[in-house]
């Protein structure tokens, strides 16, 4: 097939990551009977359903199956939502320091321009001990985001393909031709992605490992211990500098999840969306405060998107909004059960 989502030109980061990976056992499960070749499903129309194992009853040999589609929705939440977030943390810096975007953008680039030594010496006593390659690397990709009238249209093209890919009357694969997953900033959300992947994926092949292939029918502990072996499996073995890209693509594959069913339906097999983000934003919390800026937005975006009547508003980036947010889920979820 010629014409594929752009997205699937990672597919062998992923499997670069999953060899990073060896505590989820994959290597074993291969030898047990689980087919070492993702099967894709929906390369050329909406999700369908987002990934499962299946097993042959003609060999008893088992394979994941993965939504082509599903990849590509979850490369563009995270991009609307991540660049949304990076954005905002940008104009709230620049209201502090009483500078406007487009002279932060110059300074930017007058910083890129001196030796390294010199751009250590002009970071602000705050930020003193941050790392100098990373803070390089993040001026060399926010350009990106600085661009108002770009930054805007992008997010709302993005937007429009979101919708398309879970509605079957608006789809048309070529409208994805324009999606450019190469750019500075691009390579941020592909490392992110990959990880969401991976989750997603280590998710299906624990329950492999795990037995639950040979029950007649999924219980809702297989979930939440399927869950539980894809995120330790990824949180044990990925190196340090690596983690914080890791917890953030397991975290955004949990939320797409939540954008999929965003009235929290139960299907009377998976845990609710919302108590599978938490428990893992519980595990990964103390690491670091951004999984908590993190998380808000997510939700506010979750509540402004799919118009959530009484979500709470004027949220911080802080455990008191989140209490809030766990609070009004819990009600939420009583008036829609």
């Amino acid at each position: 097939m010629n014409n594929l989502f752009p997205v699937l030109a990672l597919n062998s980061n992923i499997t670069q990551l999953i060899k990073k990976i060896p505590s989820a056992g994959i290597l074993e499960n291969i030898k047990e009977g689980l087919n070492n070749e993702i099967r894709f499903i929906d390369q050329n129309s909406p999700i369908s359903d987002v990934a499962k194992i299946v097993k042959f009853s003609t060999d008893s040999k088992s394979y994941v199956s993965l939504s082509a589609a599903y990849c590509q929705y979850l490369w563009l939440m995270c991009s609307i939502i991540i660049r949304d977030i990076d954005l905002s943390v940008i104009i709230e810096e620049c209201k502090r320091c009483r500078v406007t975007l487009e002279q932060f953008a110059d300074c930017s680039k007058q910083v890129l321009n001196q030796p390294q030594e010199q751009i250590s010496k002009q970071i602000p006593l705050e930020f003193k001990g941050i790392n100098l390659e990373q803070y390089i690397d993040y001026l060399k990709r926010i350009p990106e985001l600085l661009n108002t009238t770009e930054f805007c249209r992008q997010q709302e093209y993005y937007m429009k393909l979101l919708s398309e890919l879970t509605n079957k009357e608006t789809f048309s694969l070529d409208d994805f031709s324009d999606v450019n997953i190469k750019t500075p900033y691009g390579e941020k959300i592909n490392s992110v992605y990959c990880f969401g992947i991976c989750f997603i994926l280590l998710h299906e092949a624990s329950h492999f490992s795990l037995g639950h292939m040979d029950k007649e029918s999924c219980a809702i502990q297989d979930e939440k211990d399927a869950d539980f072996s894809s995120f330790w499996s990824i949180y044990s073995d990925i190196p340090e500098s690596e983690k914080f890209s890791a917890n953030c693509g397991v975290l955004c594959a949990l939320f797409s999840l939540l954008y999929l069913n965003p009235k929290i339906e139960s299907d009377n097999i998976h845990p609710t969306e919302d108590d599978r983000i938490f428990k893992v934003y519980e595990c990964i919390k103390k690491d670091s405060p951004k999984y908590t800026v993190l998380l808000v937005h997510f939700f506010m975006y979750w509540a402004k998107n799919y118009q959530i009547d009484g979500f709470p508003t004027n949220l911080q980036n802080t455990e008191d909004s989140v209490d809030k947010i766990k609070n009004f889920l819990a009600e939420y979820k009583k008036i829609k059960a």
